[in-house]
């Protein structure tokens, strides 16, 4: 998984196809995460996101379905791409609280200099989405929870050994 020339490449395409189909959904979740990212999700239209892609808006609908659909394609590669990793990190890191917690900053941090744009994605829609009891929502707080199970995880099991201070 990376970048080429500013796109995103999927690990997992949002619908099953061809090489074709993968390809243009990575022009569309690029071209999505920076138009969401610099004027936030009501304010993009899906004629835009098409066009950014440089695909036609009813091929983009063919693919996708719908903005929310877009958006939910993005969270999506936001768990794989951010989250799955940085869990991946902590497992391979010491075993102790203290490296797990090293290993979690850490891991933040390099992803969040080399995913910079889902980073603020989620921040983005983390206030986009606040208070609108739908999908969108439901899914951007799951991904968020999981950030803060991590760190729970890791300062309970520090306070449990007598590693870190009991009242944290």
């Amino acid at each position: 998984m990376g970048t080429l020339d500013g796109e995103i490449i999927l690990k997992k395409p949002p619908n099953p196809g061809g090489s074709g189909r993968k390809e243009r959904a990575g022009r569309v979740i690029s071209a999505a995460v920076k138009l969401f990212v610099r004027r936030g999700y009501e304010a993009v239209a899906l004629d835009e996101i098409a066009l950014a892609a440089a695909i036609e808006t009813d091929v983009l609908i063919a693919d996708f379905g719908d903005k929310e659909a877009v958006a939910l394609a993005m969270l999506d590669q936001v768990q794989y791409q951010v989250l799955e990793p940085l869990v991946k990190r902590l497992a391979d890191a010491h075993g102790t609280p203290q490296g797990k917690l090293i290993g979690f900053i850490n891991g933040l941090s390099a992803l969040a200099v080399k995913k910079a744009d889902f980073f603020l994605l989620m921040i983005r829609f983390s206030m986009d989405f606040k208070g609108r009891e739908d999908k969108l929502e439901n899914r951007t707080i799951v991904l968020n929870n999981q950030l803060v199970k991590i760190v729970d995880g890791i300062i309970k099991m520090g306070s449990l050994r007598g590693m870190f201070r009991s009242d944290i």
